[in-house]
């Protein structure tokens, strides 16, 4: 179902160069069984610099793939934040649609190329993110990376041998600082 939006606050995110607007339906908790001190932020929808294209939970296969899609304000798109305790800067990404965590692929962890999955909550060092910059008061103004640990070796990349098309897949990868591996947050609701 999509979600009402106003116009002009889809016209202002254009201006700016983000791309999803700030407004849309009351915000929602997931119903995931988060461990005790976990805290939850907020629900988001986030977006790549490069591409301006939304992280989005593939549709056409259950959610199991992350890719960067245009943005369009389904709940495939939108992002549950936990922190894991307070102040840790450590946190869980819960897809609203699925219920399910932003996952690395143990497969190939921690490797260049690493696939960003969907995979149920099992709170374990693939589905940990830092986010030294969620604490910030501004954290809806800039631009960010997610960080694999606090070592700040490799980051979500949305890989960009695919012309930033829809489908683009999302993965781990060395941070080079380059624009694909650079996200902005909106709120939801």
């Amino acid at each position: 179902m999509k979600r009402p939006i106003a116009t002009l606050a889809l016209a202002i995110s254009a201006l700016l160069g983000f791309a999803a607007p700030m407004a849309g339906a009351a915000t929602h908790r997931a119903s995931m069984a988060a461990p005790s001190s976990a805290v939850w932020i907020n629900e988001f929808t986030i977006s790549n610099k490069a591409s301006h294209k939304c992280l989005d939970a593939d549709t056409t296969t259950g959610g199991a793939n992350v890719q960067i899609w245009d943005c369009n304000l389904m709940t495939q798109q939108d992002w549950n934040v936990w922190e894991t305790a307070p102040g840790s800067n450590v946190y869980y990404i819960v897809n609203q649609k699925y219920n399910k965590c932003l996952d690395q692929d143990l497969n190939t962890l921690p490797k260049n190329g690493t696939r960003i999955q969907l995979w149920g909550c099992n709170y374990q060092k693939q589905q940990l993110w830092y986010l030294p910059w969620m604490a910030s008061g501004n954290r809806t103004s800039s631009w960010y990376q997610f960080f694999l640990s606090s070592a700040h070796g490799s980051v979500l990349d949305a890989a960009n041998n695919y012309g930033n098309a829809n489908g683009s897949p999302v993965q781990v990868w060395q941070n080079l600082n380059g624009s694909n591996q650079y996200w902005h947050i909106f709120t939801v609701g």
